[in-house]
């Protein structure tokens, strides 16, 4: 026998119990903090296998957790414009499809943050100092084999490039002197681009100088190169002077440095560029603008960034593989939270019908069916942001290293959730217009 109507909405859903799905939670946290806690003889390492299996056991309770946790906070929520008592009424009489996708939602996402978080950490251990000093240059550019004019030319477009603020280039020549043994460097560039690469005592346009064993070369005739226009002789007045680092870690060794007024390569045929460019940091656009002005002159230009440190190319492979995921688990995500809301309109098609009969408008009955999604999505994002951000942390430490956070891969994971929540909302317009058509209100 049917119960009254009355008894039947005034019910409330069976309560959920919270002591074994915390529990649950708890004791995947519990087995990694013990494997942090417990004595370790030397050398040995965490048991892998049950450090997996605390992974999985803490996973499992996110997905326990967050039903209990959306049945707690909708009980408690008040009232508000309709489209959000709609909303919250449909929640508080038992919304199991849209907990189901959010606990979907909250495992993925959770997974994905500790491993977010566990590869940032292991960014410091598979990170190597270049040796590059980045406050002094953002890039370099360099080229070999070509005409000393086009490396004078790929360093004035260099210059002339939008977002380049300061371009410091040196034309490089390999010389021989009259002993075939013998060999030299030359170095040129302005006075600027020379103190990048040793220390010197002054410096005005037509000065020369010398680093380390290069000073046995003052006064010697040098060959620059079959297309060179005779020799040209290193002066005896040359100036011995100390190499230092330039802003690549490079360090020039037993190297002749000269002004362009005291030695014009620009007749060489066989020269070198190498460039150091500051730029905009506020230009977005001012990396590639530099790219694109140095493949412009010469196509095989390689440019660099120069950073203070370089990670494993197998961390880096791995962290494109996260994004990969990342992206996967946010159409899957989608995917998910598309068909929770198609199941929810056509299972109140019925009642979705006569309350446009009524007068209830689309936007109010659209408003109701994003708040619907929207709370359990919500508060499974935060859930998976605490305890993925807590699990990435304990692994580290298990695995010896210091924790670390991630907050911009928690915005990217929040702001990915809450696009893909109105995506899906914009998606399953269509099926609430159907649904609320004057013919869906027929059942058999």
């Amino acid at each position: 026998m049917p119960e009254p109507l009355g008894v039947v909405r005034r019910a409330r859903p069976a309560r959920r119990r919270a002591a074994w799905r915390l529990g649950l939670l708890g004791l995947g946290a519990a087995v990694l903090v013990w494997q942090v806690l417990r004595p370790l003889p030397l050398g040995a390492v965490p048991d892998q296998r049950l450090v997996a299996a605390a992974v999985v056991v803490a996973l499992l309770g996110v997905l326990a957790v967050l039903p209990w946790l959306v049945d707690v906070v909708v009980a408690r929520l008040g009232s508000g414009p309709l489209p959000w008592q709609l909303a919250v009424r449909r929640l508080q009489s038992g919304g199991a499809t849209s907990g189901r996708a959010a606990s979907g939602v909250a495992v993925a996402v959770t997974g994905l943050i500790a491993l977010q978080v566990l590869s940032a950490g292991l960014g410091a251990a598979y990170a190597s100092a270049t040796g590059a000093d980045p406050s002094r240059a953002d890039a370099a550019v360099q080229s070999s084999g070509v005409p000393g004019a086009l490396a004078a030319a790929t360093a004035a477009a260099l210059a002339g490039a939008p977002g380049v603020e300061d371009v410091r280039a040196t034309t490089w020549v390999s010389a021989a002197a009259d002993d075939p043994a013998v060999g030299a460097q030359l170095v040129v560039g302005d006075c600027e681009a020379l103190a990048e690469v040793a220390d010197l005592p002054s410096c005005t346009d037509g000065d020369v100088f010398t680093t380390d064993v290069a000073g046995d070369l003052r006064g010697r005739p040098l060959q620059l190169g079959a297309s060179a226009p005779g020799l040209w002789t290193v002066p005896a007045a040359a100036v011995a002077v100390a190499s230092r680092p330039d802003p690549a870690g490079d360090e020039v060794s037993g190297a002749v440095l000269a002004t362009p007024a005291a030695l014009d390569v620009r007749a060489v045929d066989g020269a070198g560029l190498r460039a150091f460019v500051r730029t905009d940091t506020g230009d977005p656009q001012a990396l590639a603008g530099l790219v694109r002005a140095a493949t412009g002159s010469d196509p095989l230009a390689a440019v660099r960034v120069l950073t203070a440190t370089e990670v494993s190319s197998r961390l880096t492979a791995v962290r494109r593989g996260l994004l990969a995921g990342a992206v996967v688990v946010l159409l899957a995500v989608g995917l998910t939270l598309l068909v929770s809301a198609s199941e929810q309109v056509r299972e109140r098609a019925a009642v979705l019908s006569a309350l446009a009969a009524v007068g209830m408008r689309r936007s109010t009955a659209a408003a109701s069916l994003l708040l619907e999604a929207a709370v359990p999505v919500l508060l499974g994002t935060g859930l998976a942001l605490l305890a993925g951000c807590g699990l990435g942390a304990l692994l580290l430490v298990v695995a010896g290293l210091p924790p670390v956070w991630v907050p911009g891969a928690a915005a990217a994971t929040a702001g990915g959730a809450a696009a893909v929540l109105l995506l899906v909302t914009a998606l399953a317009l269509p099926g609430l217009r159907r649904a609320m058509r004057p013919l869906a209100a027929r059942v058999e």
